[in-house]
């Protein structure tokens, strides 16, 4: 049976238009709620994020003062190593009374003494590879660079290091034998790099034995030099001590 509606078009049309309003009222509830806590939740976000970056500045700064505390001591760390550096080189030379001592004792009877001298002599440059010239402003932008106790300390190396306390002695001796023992315990000494006779000549109207000789001693670099003894051991220690003492207690020591 077929039915058949007695209501006009337009009330249907009102009763469709109805539904599609209340079902577009839902969705932009459901959308405005969305947006609303989408809101809410980013509020939240920013509060932490911010509390997170004002701890973070704070540590940062924490950090900042830390690296300059830091940057300072380390140039103050320099600044006083450089300063102890020359002051210990600045003392380096053995103690002038350790070298004569290291000379007459243990000296056979049979040698006689006559004429002891220290001097000083420039030691042979090492051959090193070739290097370009450097020119006069980048050495003096190098140099700008130094503490001022660096640049001493560079310059007294250019002057002292270039040079070696040689002792020349002259005598006489009865044994030739005992002569050659002497220099050769010389030579084995911490003090002495070199011990060698430089000339040996018979006397030919003195007694019988005698001889006119001439040695010449090698006088090891001092500490802090190239080539200078080590500060390892506890004998090296103590020397280094004394060494460091001024000038009038080495003396009298």
């Amino acid at each position: 049976m077929k039915e058949i509606d007695f209501l006009p078009q337009r009330y249907r049309d009102q009763s469709i238009q109805r539904a599609s309003r209340v079902w577009r009222i839902c969705v932009m509830a459901i959308v405005g709620g969305v947006v609303l806590s989408a809101t809410v939740f980013e509020r939240q976000l920013r509060r932490m994020a911010a509390k997170d970056l004002a701890a973070i500045e704070q540590q940062f700064a924490g950090v900042v003062a830390q690296k300059a505390r830091i940057a300072n001591l380390q140039q103050q760390l320099r600044s006083a190593r450089s300063t102890a550096n020359l002051f210990a080189y600045a003392r380096h030379p053995w103690p002038r009374t350790q070298v004569l001592a290291s000379v007459t004792t243990g000296m056979p009877d049979s040698l006689m003494l006559a004429t002891l001298k220290m001097t000083r002599e420039t030691v042979a440059a090492q051959p090193t590879a070739v290097e370009p010239r450097r020119k006069e402003k980048d050495k003096a932008d190098e140099a700008s660079k130094l503490q001022p106790s660096e640049r001493d300390l560079v310059r007294l190396r250019e002057s002292t290091d270039a040079s070696q306390l040689v002792v020349m002695i002259t005598g006489t001796t009865r044994d030739t034998a005992a002569l050659h023992r002497y220099l050769e315990q010389r030579g084995r000494l911490q003090l002495f790099s070199k011990a060698e006779l430089t000339s040996l000549e018979r006397q030919p109207d003195a007694a019988a034995g005698v001889s006119n000789f001439s040695a010449r001693l090698v006088v090891r670099p001092g500490y802090g030099q190239p080539g200078g003894p080590p500060v390892a051991s506890g004998a090296s220690k103590s020397v280094v001590s004394k060494n460091q003492m001024p000038a009038r207690q080495r003396e009298s020591g």
